[in-house]
């Protein structure tokens, strides 16, 4: 029904005749997108539990999908089936702070500067982990400087640096 390809045995084409053969059906035996991904996924929590994936991880816990001839994060794939939306450059953020969780209650879209922020306030973010910087001063009190990114800097360093740089601009007069 719908075939458009020659008519062969049975009154089906080649492709519909094997399936018929092979499966008892001419229908897709093939599972769909939706079917092959949350088969992969532990719901069995409930609604208001993380949904661990169950495949592939990445050594960070992300779960990995093979999608497209290419991998692609499954938080994100959950995330995009579910709210039926691509997030192209945006990032998906987990509210439950748990890598390989695919609950669509848990995730949200937002921006890279979301994320950092977010992994920021959850203390989850690599550099704060540092207490000194990589000259050995330490980040606290009046030698801590904040960026505008957010970022942390040692003022003793910037002081070092500047005067460095003045010291080039005076050799470079006339």
């Amino acid at each position: 029904e719908g075939c458009t390809k020659v008519v062969g045995a049975k009154a089906l084409c080649s492709m519909h005749y094997l399936r018929q053969r092979r499966h008892g059906t001419v229908d897709d035996p093939r599972p769909t997108l939706e079917q092959r991904f949350w088969q992969r996924v532990d719901k069995s929590g409930g609604p208001e539990a993380c949904w661990p994936w169950q495949a592939n991880r990445l050594p960070a816990g992300y779960g990995v999908f093979w999608y497209l001839g290419r991998n692609v994060y499954a938080h994100r794939m959950a995330y995009e089936l579910t709210h039926g939306v691509q997030l192209g450059k945006r990032h998906c953020l987990h509210s439950c702070d748990n890598p390989p969780c695919n609950n669509p209650a848990h995730l949200r879209a937002g921006s890279r500067l979301d994320n950092v922020r977010d992994m920021i306030n959850k203390k989850r973010h690599k550099e704060q982990a540092k207490t000194q910087c990589p000259h050995g001063h330490v980040y606290a009190g009046a030698n801590l400087v904040i960026k505008k990114s957010g970022a942390r800097a040692c003022r003793a360093c910037i002081r070092l640096r500047n005067a460095r740089y003045r010291d080039r601009l005076k050799g470079s007069s006339p």
